[in-house]
C-alpha cells in the first residue's frame, strides 16, 4: 500500500458510512440495493463495519444529520457505478468518521476508583465519553442525569446524548445500571445488536462476544433486537419481574429465567459465588479477573460441579480449593497461567 494511501479498514468504514446514509435518505434504486447487497456479502468484515456504523447512529443521535456529510452523501450519488468508488467514498466519508470519533472523550479510571477527563476536540457535536476499566478493575461512576454505572472486570461503555433520550452503549463486558428516574427520558443500552430500554430501574448487562444477558433487579425493562438492514428477524422481551433474566445469545433462541440476584450481581462487592455452577464456567469466571490464567493440561476441564465464595481475582484460594476437594493437582505454575490437571 502506497503512502497515504487509506487501509482497508479506513476503506471499509467509509463505504459503510456511504451505505448507512444512502439507506436512511430512503431513495435506493434496485441497482443501489443489489450493490449494497454484493458489498456485506463480500466479506463479513463489511457486515461487522455496517453493523457498527448503524450503533453509532443509534448512539450519536444527530451526528450524520451535519450539512457537511450531508452534501458529501449527494456528491458520491453516483460513485459506486465508477471502478474506484472505493476510494472516493474512503474520501466522501471521511467527514462521517471524523464527526463519530474526535468527538468522543476518553475516560481511563485508575484502581482507585478516580477518573481523568479528556475534553472532546469539537463540542459543538453532541458528546460522547468512554468510559474502560483493566483488568481485576471495577469501578463506579455518576452520569449527568444523576443514575450511575458500575464496570466490571476488562469492559467499556460509551456514554452518548442524554438530551431527549439517554443513550450508551455497552462495547464489552459487564455493567449495572441504577438508573435515576426520568419518564420523559428512557435510558437505553445498546449491547451487540440487542438494545435495553428503561426508565427507572436497576439492571446489570452483560456481553461475551455477541451474546448478551439482561439482568433485572428493580424495575422494569424492554429487550429489543435491533432491526436493522442485516437482522430481519425481531425479537423484544418485557422484563418486569426482578431476578429475571434473559440470555440472548447470538445464534439462537431466547431464553427468560429466575435467577438469585444476589448471586448474579455479588461482582459489586468484588466476590464471585458458585451454587453447584459447572467447573468449566466457574474456571472462566474466576480467569476474567486475573492475568495469571488457570488451564488444564490438555484443556480437559472435568464435568464437576462447584459450590463456594471467592474473591474476585483470587485465584490462588480457588485451585487451592479444587486441590482440597480432590478434584485437580497442581502441575505447574508461572507468573501467566497455573497448569492443573484432573484428579
Amino acid at each position: 500500500m502506497s503512502a497515504g494511501s487509506p487501509s482497508d479498514r479506513e476503506v471499509r468504514r467509509a463505504a459503510a458510512a456511504h451505505w448507512f446514509n444512502e439507506h436512511r435518505a430512503g431513495d435506493m434504486t434496485e441497482a443501489d440495493k443489489r450493490l449494497f447487497a454484493q458489498w456485506l456479502c463480500q466479506a463479513p468484515e463489511n457486515r461487522a463495519a455496517y453493523r457498527q456504523m448503524e450503533r453509532d447512529w443509534a448512539l450519536f443521535g444527530a451526528v450524520a444529520q451535519d450539512p457537511q456529510i450531508l452534501a458529501a452523501r449527494e456528491q458520491d450519488r453516483c460513485a459506486f457505478d465508477r471502478p474506484s468508488h472505493l476510494q472516493r467514498v474512503a474520501l466522501i466519508a471521511a467527514s462521517v468518521l471524523l464527526a463519530l470519533t474526535t468527538s468522543w472523550a476518553v475516560i481511563d479510571s485508575g484502581l482507585t476508583g478516580g477518573v481523568d477527563f479528556d475534553r472532546p476536540a469539537f463540542t459543538s457535536r453532541p458528546e460522547a465519553t468512554t468510559y474502560r476499566t483493566s483488568l481485576g478493575q471495577h469501578s463506579t461512576f455518576t452520569l449527568p442525569d444523576g443514575s450511575s454505572v458500575t464496570l466490571d472486570t476488562d469492559s467499556e461503555l460509551r456514554v452518548g446524548t442524554m438530551r431527549e433520550l439517554r443513550k450508551l452503549q455497552l462495547v464489552r463486558g459487564r455493567a449495572f445500571f441504577n438508573v435515576a428516574k426520568d419518564p420523559s427520558r428512557p435510558f437505553i443500552v445498546y449491547a451487540g445488536d440487542k438494545t435495553v430500554r428503561a426508565l427507572g430501574t436497576a439492571f446489570q448487562v452483560s456481553m461475551e462476544g455477541e451474546d448478551v444477558t439482561v439482568t433485572l433487579v428493580e424495575g422494569s425493562v424492554r429487550v429489543e433486537e435491533d432491526t436493522g438492514l442485516l437482522r430481519p428477524n425481531y425479537h423484544r422481551v418485557d422484563m418486569q419481574e426482578p431476578g429475571g433474566q434473559l440470555s440472548a445469545p447470538e445464534d439462537s433462541n431466547w431464553i427468560v429465567e429466575q435467577v438469585d440476584v444476589q448471586v448474579q450481581t455479588s461482582w459489586l462487592n468484588g466476590h464471585l459465588v458458585f451454587l453447584s455452577d459447572p467447573l468449566a464456567d466457574a474456571v472462566a469466571e474466576i480467569n476474567r479477573y486475573s492475568s495469571q490464567k488457570i488451564v488444564f493440561t490438555g484443556n480437559r476441564i472435568p464435568e464437576r460441579e462447584i459450590l463456594g465464595v471467592f474473591r474476585t481475582g483470587d485465584v490462588g484460594s480457588f485451585v487451592r480449593a479444587l486441590e482440597l476437594d480432590g478434584i485437580a493437582k497442581v502441575v505447574s505454575r508461572n507468573d501467566v497461567q497455573i497448569e492443573l490437571r484432573v484428579q
